[in-house]
């Protein structure tokens, strides 16, 4: 019996129909006379046959002996086709626990990607927030420095107002007023 892995599945499949033929032409009556030689004519039906010393025909033993080579070569691929069900069911089952054991595999890589993908969610989560903060806190930097400057300009205006309504001297010029 071959392995699966030097030949094809369908030389399995036509090995097994091969040996099933085998074991149906094996369990057919075989004929009671040799091939070629024809059978004695039937003049009458119940007619002693005359007995010849020479003549083919084979003995009950005889018989007895060939059904019984036929009952061995039956068991025999009775045998043989049980061991090809037997080799084809193991290798059936090796197939299936290597199947499993990639199954396995992947489901352990895919948990590992995602617990990897969880701290990667995190970390990014923990960025958008450290991001967004720093955004808010340039903002707010921006307004009070923006405040800060209208305060200044403000005071500045105010001091010229204050310095345009003071009196001024001779030895300046005026400042015309709008």
């Amino acid at each position: 019996m071959s392995d699966d892995r030097d030949e094809p599945p369908d030389a399995d499949d036509a090995e097994l129909r091969r040996i099933a033929r085998r074991a149906a032409r094996a369990a057919s009556p075989a004929p009671l006379s040799k091939p070629g030689k024809p059978e004695p004519p039937e003049s009458a039906p119940h007619a002693p046959h005359p007995v010849d010393p020479m003549s083919d025909a084979p003995t009950r033993r005889e018989i007895d002996a060939e059904l019984r080579a036929a009952e061995a070569r039956t068991e025999t691929r009775i045998a043989q086709l049980n061991s090809a069900m037997e080799v084809r069911a193991a290798a059936t089952d090796h197939k299936i626990d290597l199947l499993i054991g990639k199954i396995d595999a992947l489901s352990i890589t895919v948990a590992e990607v995602k617990v990897e993908a969880k701290a990667d969610s995190r970390v990014t989560r923990t960025t958008v927030w450290g991001v967004g903060i720093a955004v808010m806190g340039l903002v707010v930097a921006l307004w009070v420095a923006g405040l800060n400057a209208q305060s200044n300009m403000i005071a500045a205006f105010q001091a010229g107002m204050a310095i345009r309504s003071l009196p001024q001297d001779s030895g300046q010029p005026k400042v015309p007023s709008r």
